[in-house]
């Protein structure tokens, strides 16, 4: 089904008639007469009683602008997640850490990023940098904190490391 045949409907019928809705949809009459009789045809009903100049909805009309209404606000709300999802504002983001990692530079970061991204749920991954890689590498994290500078990965410097040898 074509969603440019359901905004067609929807538009004529917001507009009060054919006339109105060329101009709102920028399409010749007949363009737009096509569009509705294909619609018709697909959908095996008669959308409009046609009176002279006037056009009135048919019951199979009113039903069926409910339920256009609804697709088109559900295409329309989908293409608006698929933006966010691929703009970073909004899906799952799967971090791998070390425990020293999460305990040092996750803790201020996570914070700070979830009040950036409110979309983005976080999910957290513990293990050690070579098992990291290894979920990395599977995709079962998008991205891992380790000390580990595999060439397999593209990898960048956050923070020193700071060890200390503890002695009684």
């Amino acid at each position: 089904m074509d969603l440019r045949h359901l905004r067609a409907f929807v538009t004529i019928v917001d507009a009060g008639g054919f006339g109105r809705a060329v101009a709102r949809l920028n399409l010749s009459q007949p363009a737009l007469s096509r569009q509705i009789h294909a619609l018709e045809a697909e959908l095996d009903v008669q959308l409009f009683d046609r009176i002279g100049r006037r056009i009135q909805l048919t019951a199979e009309g009113e039903d069926l602008l409910r339920r256009a209404r609804g697709l088109l606000t559900d295409a329309d709300s989908l293409g608006e997640r698929a933006r966010a999802l691929k703009g970073g504002q909004a899906g799952v983001l799967r971090v791998g850490a070390t425990p020293q990692a999460m305990e040092t530079l996750l803790a201020g970061f996570l914070p700070r990023y979830r009040r950036r991204h409110p979309g983005v749920e976080v999910h957290l991954v513990e293990d050690g940098g070579v098992r990291l890689a290894t979920r990395l590498e599977r995709g079962d994290v998008h991205l891992a904190l380790t000390a580990s500078t595999d060439a397999r990965f593209r990898w960048r410097p956050l923070a020193p490391l700071y060890l200390l040898a503890v002695l009684p």
